[in-house]
């Protein structure tokens, strides 16, 4: 977010996102030649000594250290990128805010904390966002683990799992722009809602189609998932931007925590878990009506920038 112009936010999303999909399409050809377990972990586990690279390709962004009033380290990053693309710094539109006079240096991320914790708005903001992401990711992996129990080849049932992800990628990118980050979440996720409690009833009739609203389901949780990484980056200052993220995502994975325990406590009823799931999107829905829109808007530098936002 911090390196992106607004216009190109969603689209820098867009293209890490799609980077997650063709990996979760590539796992599902993976299992299927790679049918011990142990050696399928060991494959997939390797690609990740890959991001003891990022440390040296990947420069801190020209805002956050700003806020830290390290203006000649951001002015050097923003040259570098301007030399790359072959550009002259005043086209970076957003880094521009970011080379203001030192006397206008940001406050410490201490002070900010003690200022963000002073403000009710921002705490209920944070608060919201944190429920929404444990329902997500819980609600996102209980359908992801729960494809190798549908009807149907389960290698398929992964593959089109990973198609849904291309496609949900993709509908972040068009909503988010078209519609915006709050009301792509509220609207994908009544959708969820409405097939997680619908699979139930359809799957007593015709299990082939509880395998289309299951999809359909997880297509929509998938853009809302992409909407959770974008929306807090927009909502919070830098000097918190990154720890107000990583307490969302704290919250997270305590939703995919409970992920496994909601797909084995079913015993076999699927429809008292699935219309309780249903219930608690729609209260996580509810409360994001209370959360500004901040379509192209510039990223809040500080707690008054925050503050700001309607």
């Amino acid at each position: 977010s911090e390196f992106m112009p607004v216009r190109l936010r969603s689209f820098g999303f867009y293209c890490a996102g799609m980077g997650y999909a063709f990996g979760y399409v590539m796992i599902a050809g993976l299992a299927y030649f790679i049918r011990d377990w142990r050696v399928f972990l060991k494959v997939c586990g390797s690609a990740e000594f890959i991001y003891l690279l990022y440390y040296f390709w990947i420069d801190e962004t020209p805002r956050w250290l700003h806020a830290k009033g390290k203006m000649e380290e951001g002015r050097k990053i923003i040259q570098k990128i301007s030399k790359m693309n072959n550009k002259d710094v005043s086209v970076i539109e957003d880094e521009i805010m970011a080379l203001k006079s030192s006397s206008e240096l940001s406050i410490g991320s201490w002070d900010s904390f003690l200022m963000f914790v002073k403000q009710p708005i921002l705490l209920m903001r944070l608060a919201i966002l944190c429920f929404a992401w444990t329902i997500v990711i819980m609600t996102y992996y209980a359908i992801a683990l729960n494809l190798n129990s549908l009807s149907g080849n389960r290698f398929l049932n992964i593959f089109f799992g990973g198609l849904m992800e291309v496609c949900n990628v993709t509908l972040f990118c068009i909503f988010v722009e078209t519609k915006g980050r709050r009301n792509t979440y509220i609207g994908m996720m009544i959708i969820c809602a409405l097939g997680i409690a619908s699979t139930p009833f359809i799957s007593v009739w015709f299990a082939q189609l509880s395998v289309a609203t299951t999809m359909l389901s997880k297509l929509t949780v998938g853009v809302s998932f992409s909407v959770l990484y974008l929306y807090p980056a927009e909502l919070f200052p830098t000097n918190l931007r990154q720890t107000t993220f990583g307490f969302c995502n704290m919250f997270g994975r305590i939703g995919g925590l409970i992920a496994p325990f909601l797909i084995y406590s079913k015993n076999g009823n699927t429809l008292i878990p699935s219309l309780a799931t249903s219930a608690i999107i729609f209260f996580s829905v509810a409360q994001f009506l209370f959360l500004p829109k901040t379509k192209a808007n510039q990223l809040p530098q500080n707690v008054e920038d925050a503050l700001r936002l309607k």
